[in-house]
């Protein structure tokens, strides 16, 4: 290894790193040999019964890389639709269906563009491929590589945002980059993080080689005349104060190659010039495993050799302000990172301040709980509650769940996590004008354990649905819900099973009945025979048909409520009329104002109290 190499490790970079998430189960996984990459790389394997698979994590076993076929997106916004990866019997495949085609689902791998984004070169086209009776893949090339085009799935960048050193042993040589290197290099330590997108205060950097195995970056377009590889990614002009950067530096080993350092005195060899200012962490924080030490590191920057991308957790708030915290990462040892909410990260190693929570739920955001949890003297940090049945130490808060993205409606898919929900035992309950009722369930796990402290979304309509409030589960996974006075109703409890599932696992739908109510008075109390009385009342309820509710006036006779007349209300709900009997027989004949059911009006039938007229 070249004293190059050596140094780098020591880089203050390391002090800005993140924390280690660590669920129980962790196990050897397969990476087919494709070199270590930013998160969300989308690799391509062709392994066993001469099939093929497509995904950001491990490959079956027996598999070997292909291709980095582009990097997805990892949360939802405007312009993006969700992949998923899929399964029908030992053909593995990509969808942008969540039902997978009616196929198994085996998770969602990331989001892709829907179209090219304006002014950015750096993305391609990405379709599914068909080799019928063998399989599906997915490729690059339009024409399927001379197998059957099944369609485009989206569009995805062509590198990621990482800035990564890799280095070929044998030959001596050095590539950085934020695109997959060529065959033998394997990865040395990252550099910082390229921002996504150019603007004021920006540039652009481009990858080049000048041959013989000696690649480099460039702010030259043409590369300084040498080979253009390709756009790689934009610097900052100048340190921003919003967020920690690293200057970077292009180096040179006179008659070796040119690198890439974030040392001034590019670690010993010749220093050319300033890149421009590189990013430290990004907003989503993402879990990496290394099979070695069989532990987990979760960050919103980069790793260093061994860990390799397995998820998005959620993202972090860059700055703070009321109702967010900061976070910090800490490490205890040589592998041991934690999250605290400590600055002094409790009197251990501090990697610095890597972004900020929420203290609480936002209203009309998606967040998820953050837990630091404790396995044999062990931190690690999980969304799960009961720390997947390890010793759960504290809550530190909450991440959104989207990259500050409009929120689409609330929408309930197929979902291995469950929601049961009543109305006091029932689906279906009646209840009185200006009443409320009772609503109360339990949500499990897709693993079937207790919910514990997630937020339950109670839903409203029968699609598009829109939040009618929020519950918060117990240990158990229970929770209640205080369905308040208002109209007819159809609800139905959620509750996200998974942190970025794009939609939700909802119970049963369970119905709410309001009775209609109206109010009846009548003058005069007492008439002759074949007299009449005038009535007037108020139809309760909003809303109300724009040409007013029909109110039935009934009289009860001979046993049973007769219906005497009909009149309709005006705008407000008023109503008023009158009526003659026809009868001159002495008596009194209860009254009350009949409201049946009618389109634009919410309500199930009910009356008015009953009043009464003598007939003389």
């Amino acid at each position: 290894m070249p004293p190059v190499v050596r140094r780098i490790f020591s880089s203050s970079l390391w002090l800005l790193a993140l924390l280690a998430v660590l669920p129980a189960g962790a196990s050897a996984q397969n990476y087919g040999g494709a070199p270590q990459l930013d998160a969300l790389a989308l690799n391509r394997f062709y392994g066993p019964g001469d099939r093929h698979f497509a995904g950001t994590g491990p490959a079956p076993g027996g598999s070997h890389y292909e291709q980095t076929v582009g990097y997805l997106l990892p949360g939802a916004a405007p312009g993006r639709h969700a992949i998923f990866s899929c399964t029908a019997g030992d053909d593995q495949f990509l969808s942008t269906d969540g039902t997978c085609e009616g196929r198994t689902v085996r998770g969602r791998l990331g989001f892709a563009y829907d179209a090219p984004p304006a002014g950015d070169p750096n993305v391609t086209a990405v379709y599914r491929c068909l080799r019928p009776g063998i399989d599906h893949f997915v490729s690059t090339d339009p024409g399927c590589e001379s197998t059957t085009p099944e369609g485009g799935l989206g569009y995805l960048r062509r590198t990621g945002t990482a800035i990564l050193r890799f280095y070929n042993t044998p030959a001596d040589r050095f590539f950085a980059s934020s695109a997959p290197p060529p065959p033998g290099y394997g990865l040395q330590s990252p550099l910082g993080r390229y921002l996504p997108a150019g603007g004021k205060g920006r540039h652009a950097i481009f990858s080049c080689d000048a041959g013989g195995g000696d690649h480099f970056v460039s702010g030259d377009a043409g590369c300084e005349g040498r080979g253009v590889l390709g756009l790689d990614g934009y610097l900052y002009d100048a340190a921003p104060r919003t967020e920690p950067t690293l200057l970077l530096y292009r180096c040179l080993r006179p008659g070796v190659d040119h690198f890439v350092s974030i040392s001034g005195n590019c670690e010993g060899a010749q220093t050319e010039s300033p890149l421009g200012y590189a990013r430290v962490f990004e907003r989503a924080l993402s879990q990496y495993y290394d099979a070695a030490t069989a532990t987990y590191w979760t960050t919103p920057g980069s790793v260093l050799a061994g860990y390799r991308y397995e998820r998005s957790l959620g993202f972090l708030q860059p700055s703070g302000g009321a109702g967010l915290r900061a976070l910090y990462g800490c490490r205890s040892g040589d592998s041991d990172h934690f999250l605290s909410l400590d600055p002094g990260c409790e009197h251990t190693n501090g990697e610095g301040r890597i972004g900020f929570l929420y203290t609480s739920d936002v209203e009309g955001r998606n967040t998820i709980a953050l837990y630091r949890c404790n396995r044999a003297g062990a931190h690690f940090a999980s969304l799960n509650p009961l720390c997947d049945g390890q010793n759960t130490e504290a809550r530190l808060g909450y991440l959104l769940t989207d990259e500050d993205a409009p929120l689409p409606p609330p929408a309930c898919a197929r979902s291995q996590g469950r929601v049961r929900a009543s109305l006091r035992g029932r689906r279906r309950r009646t209840v009185g004008y200006g009443h409320g009722t009772g609503y109360s369930g339990r949500a499990r796990f897709p693993d079937h354990t207790p919910a514990a402290g997630v937020r339950i979304t109670i839903l409203q309509g029968n699609g598009p649905y829109r939040a009618l409030g929020h519950a918060r589960t117990g240990d158990k996974g229970r929770f209640s819900f205080r369905v308040r006075r208002g109209p007819n109703r159809t609800i139905r409890a959620a509750y996200r099973a998974a942190p970025l599932d794009e939609a939700l696992a909802c119970s049963a739908k369970a119905h709410v009945d309001v009775r209609a109510h109206a109010t009846l008075s009548v003058s005069p109390r007492t008439v002759g025979g074949g007299g009449a009385f005038r009535f007037h009342g108020r139809v309760s309820g909003r809303p109300l048909p724009s040409r007013g509710k029909l109110v039935v006036i009934q009289a009860y006779d001979g046993g049973r409520w007769r219906e005497a007349t009909t009149v309709r209300s005006n705008r407000k709900g008023r109503f008023k009329g009158a009526y003659r009997f026809n009868s001159g027989t002495p008596h009194t004949y209860p009254l009350r104002a009949l409201v049946r059911p009618e389109g634009r009006f919410p309500f199930a039938a009910g009356a008015s109290k009953r009043t009464s007229v003598r007939v003389r």
